[in-house]
């Protein structure tokens, strides 16, 4: 196809936006290069992205060994801050459908913290039931195992002052 040269004094022909499926170019209106969209309901989006993904993260992290699993606490931390925005950006855009799942995700981004930290304060106790179950050959060894490990949990939470025997 070749290029027409405009005659001088008169107007050069226009040529349909964009290439051949009529799409924009950079720079032209419909472009791919459009500046995106800002304000916010755009940034609730791209926060509420951001929250989901680093959800996702802890609780795939969680399913690690041990000291691995410690980085779901990171996860989690940054799913809450970015949940937060994401929430402040919504109440400004005015987004009540965004403000519910947010708000859903945010208490369960909690629950998950929660869980996160209890399991890290308690495991001691469960690597310590864990080598046990790993020597116990018998069933009686093992019913063993699981009595020492009540009887250690009872101790360390009487020493807390959080639970008392009853008797």
């Amino acid at each position: 196809m070749e290029d027409t040269v405009a005659a001088p004094g008169s107007t050069p022909p226009r040529r349909s936006p964009g290439g051949p499926d009529g799409q924009g170019g950079p720079g032209e209106p419909g472009g791919r290069h459009d500046a995106p969209e800002r304000g916010p309901a755009a940034d609730a989006v791209r926060r509420s992205l951001l929250f989901s993904l680093l959800l996702l993260g802890a609780l795939l992290a969680e399913r690690l060994p041990f000291p691995w699993s410690g980085t779901g606490l990171l996860f989690t931390a940054g799913a809450l801050v970015a949940g937060g925005l994401a929430l402040a950006d919504a109440v400004r855009a005015r987004r009540s459908g965004t403000l519910v799942v947010l708000a859903a995700g945010l208490v369960l981004a909690l629950f998950v913290l929660v869980a996160q930290v209890v399991a890290l304060v308690v495991w001691p106790l469960q690597d310590g039931l864990r080598d046990c179950l790993a020597g116990a050959v018998t069933e009686q060894a093992q019913a063993a195992c699981q009595q020492q490990s009540v009887e250690d949990l009872t101790r360390w939470a009487e020493e807390l002052g959080g639970l008392r025997s009853g008797g």
